[in-house]
């Protein structure tokens, strides 16, 4: 199956459901990582340290980041 015809079965419900998703999926990532880096029973089990907001803001455009490429590189796949 070519990858046209891949991207032309998905529907504008399927993208949003996949969008949704995806937010679903950072904020539990992000969420996650503040449980263990942030509570004193995460820093003890994984041997870390609390960080401050400075190097969260750092971080949060690497998490966004591989959802951004991958919006893009479907944007012009489509195109193509």
């Amino acid at each position: 199956m070519s990858y046209r015809r891949i991207l032309s079965v998905v529907t504008e419900h399927t993208a949003s459901a996949v969008a949704c998703r995806y937010g679903i999926s950072l904020a539990a990532e992000v969420l996650l990582a503040a449980l263990i880096i942030e509570t004193s029973a995460g820093n003890s089990l994984f041997a870390c340290a609390p960080i401050g907001a400075d190097v969260w803001l750092l971080l949060i455009p690497f998490a966004v980041l591989p959802l951004a490429t991958d919006e893009i590189r479907k944007y012009f796949g489509s195109r193509a």
